[in-house]
Parts: C-alpha cells; structure tokens; sequence
C-alpha cells in the first residue's frame, strides 16, 4: 500500500508585495511546496518496504486578496485559472463528476467527458456532438483489451 507520510509544507507562509510583484515581472508562479514521504507498505504483513521523500504538490499561494499569480499573470476567482491548458473535473449538483479538457490554443478543440448514468457509457462531448468515448479511443488506435485494462486499474 502507498501512503503520504510527514506531510508539511516547506515555503513562506506569506509573500510580501515586493516578492509579488517581481514574480510578476519575471513570469514566475508563486506557490509552496508541499513536502512528505511516500511510504511503500506489504499489505499482507503492514511492514515498510521502501520510503521516499519528495514534493507531493505545488499549492497555488492565495494572496490576502484572494488572488493567485501563475505565469506572471494575476488572477482571481472570477477570471477563472481554469482557461489554462488542462484537464478540471468538478463535481456536479446531481452528484456526477464532468472533466472539462481544455487543449493549448492550435492543438485541438476544447471537450467534455462525462458518464451517462442512464447507459453507463463515458461520452466525449465536443462543441453540440456527444459520442461514446470507446469509440473515439477505438478511432485513435487504441485496443480493445487496452481499453478494459486500463478501466479496471
């Protein structure tokens, strides 16, 4: 079983105005590192195999006024970080999950990939079209038995 150990973060609390502002000017990210061990347990005896201590994650730093700078740029909740290239999942009201992918800009056409719970079949919805995801996998090269292995992982 792998499991995070002695986890802490290892940064500044609090960046000053000075610090702010010239990550903005050298087009940097303000975030702290959150630090701990991965530990590797024998799930039939619960002993320690290995362990390896690394950074679990880079937690954006939220200034006093609520704002994040990534990139050199500042944002705020409202202007949405997530127009940046990637994948953002949220948790619906029905209680469904709905991941959002946006693509860099010249690489592709944004989507959305859900579960239908009404045919249990994940569903790539790309501008008004919805298909079954399998079928676009299937399109692109992937197998089968790729397709059912990687799903039961």
């Amino acid at each position: 079983m792998l499991q995070p150990r002695d986890v802490a973060y290892h940064d500044l609390e609090d960046y000053s105005l000075k610090d702010r502002k010239q990550a903005i000017l050298e087009v940097r990210t303000l975030s702290r590192r959150l630090r701990g061990a991965w530990s590797l347990s024998d799930v039939a005896t619960g002993q320690e195999v290995a362990r390896k201590t690394s950074t679990l994650a880079h937690i954006p730093y939220c200034s006093n006024k609520g704002t994040f700078i990534r990139d050199g740029s500042q944002y705020s909740l409202t202007s949405q970080i997530r127009l940046h290239p990637g994948v953002f999942t949220r948790l619906n009201e029905n209680g469904e999950l709905d991941s959002h992918v946006n693509v860099m800009p010249g690489q592709g056409v944004s989507h959305d990939i859900h579960l239908d719970p009404e045919s249990d079949v994940f569903k790539l919805n790309v501008s008004r079209a919805s298909y079954p995801l399998s079928s676009v996998l299937k399109l692109k090269g992937v197998k089968d038995f790729d397709l059912r292995t990687t799903a039961r992982a």
